[in-house]
């Protein structure tokens, strides 16, 4: 089995990028785990390297992009390939770039399901897969494990990563980077493993950093998550535009203040958008986007606390229902 981190190199030394903008708001947050129940398995048997096909259940959009239908390919198994499975170029999630295997392929009995659901009302489902109990090909002792679903929210076309009870041996974690590769390419190609742009976590798991890979910093790639992200922990990766013809002028209508707080910031909604009774909620992240308070805005003006908070700088979301209307920084004395 080859690891496909050293697939992603080579497309990544051999094409030139073309810069563009990452379309999502990254959030960190922690939540209980919770396996997948009553979902549809993907594989029958043990697997290594399978090549899987999996409908959404309705059309999400990836940058631009979109998708009916998820492809997961051999060599990169934890990897969500939308589109075309052999030709042209598609949109690509990295949801955990490690070399995965099931944990009973010695044996022949399958320890390591993998399984997906899609639940949820028209217009507002969500489809989740998940690796159950997966282990590492390069782990010789068999006692490495991970769990961790994915999650596609159909009308927000939000993405979030969601990490479940892991055992690394403290080791690194299998790969030929500093940890495991998690992330974004606009438009990869399947035929020869060649991208546009790479969007990938940097640093400590609970506070990750993104970054964007060109020709110019291919060397940082190296640098990717220097762990595992700890059980609980979501990367939630949410759209920076909203479902209105006019997104500009709903963000004017709204603000947060003061941008020097003490104990609190308030925010206030305009007249005519709080008449409107538009739910409008609101989060407040730190530099490295763990998500700290998260609330809905019920009044002309609501008052969020910030009294236990440190003293830094942060950043509050607001958005309606799932996508983010504006951000507003503000510093905590």
């Amino acid at each position: 089995m080859k690891q496909f981190s050293i697939l992603l190199f080579c497309g990544l030394m051999t094409h030139a990028l073309h810069a563009q903008t990452f379309p999502y708001t990254l959030t960190v947050d922690q939540a209980p785990y919770a396996p997948l129940e009553n979902a549809t398995a993907l594989t029958d048997g043990v697997w290594d390297d399978p090549d899987l096909q999996t409908p959404l259940g309705f059309n999400f959009q990836m940058f631009g992009q979109t998708i009916p239908s998820l492809y997961w390919y051999g060599e990169l198994t934890a990897n969500l390939v939308a589109g075309a499975p052999t030709t042209g170029s598609t949109p690509f999630l990295i949801a955990y770039g490690v070399d995965l295997v099931d944990r009973g392929y010695e044996s022949g009995t399958s320890l390591s399901p993998i399984r997906y659901k899609t639940e949820g009302m028209p217009g507002n489902r969500i489809f989740k897969m998940e690796w159950s109990n997966a282990g590492f090909y390069e782990d010789a002792t068999g006692e490495a494990f991970i769990n961790f679903q994915v999650w596609l929210y159909e009308g927000s076309n939000n993405v979030e990563l969601r990490f479940g009870p892991v055992q690394t041996n403290d080791q690194q974690v299998f790969t030929d980077f500093s940890g495991p590769l998690i992330g974004f390419m606009d438009q990869f190609s399947v035929q020869n493993g060649t991208f546009n742009n790479l969007f990938y976590l940097t640093g400590a798991p609970e506070h990750p950093i993104l970054q964007q890979a060109n020709i110019n910093n291919a060397d940082t790639l190296f640098n990717t998550l220097n762990g595992t992200p700890a059980d609980g922990t979501i990367y939630r990766f949410s759209t920076t535009t909203v479902g209105t013809d006019n997104p500009e002028t709903v963000a004017q209508q709204a603000r947060v203040f003061p941008t020097l707080a003490k104990d609190a910031v308030s925010i206030e909604l305009s007249d005519e958008l709080f008449a409107s009774n538009t739910d409008v909620r609101y989060r407040i992240v730190d530099q490295w986007g763990k998500n700290l308070r998260s609330g809905q805005v019920t009044d002309a003006i609501t008052r969020v606390d910030m009294s236990t908070l440190p003293s830094g700088a942060y950043y509050v979301n607001l958005y309606s229902p799932d996508q983010v209307v504006t951000t507003a920084k503000v510093w905590k004395e």
